[in-house]
């Protein structure tokens, strides 16, 4: 994952191969979202994204937020198994 962000340049992010699909940024956010949530679900511990919808974040506009969203979402699921 790491990988398709860093290849990903800022002005793609809003990359959509058709209109019907979702954006490269919205994909990672979406990734990002399912991470947390499941990881919450079964560690108990709690979505610090609770109720948000990831997709639809200012985060997600720039590669900076984007960036540190997706892999604080790995970062949670590593802290929840070492739990």
């Amino acid at each position: 994952t790491k990988e398709y962000l860093d290849a990903m340049p800022e002005e793609g992010l809003a990359f959509k191969p058709t209109p019907d699909v979702r954006s490269f940024a919205e994909q990672m956010a979406h990734l990002a979202n399912a991470n947390f949530g499941f990881t919450a679900q079964v560690s108990g511990k709690a979505n610090p994204y609770q109720g948000q919808n990831l997709e639809k974040m200012d985060a997600i506009k720039t590669k900076a937020g984007l960036d540190k969203m997706v892999l604080e979402s790995y970062d949670f699921v590593i802290s929840a198994l070492k739990g």
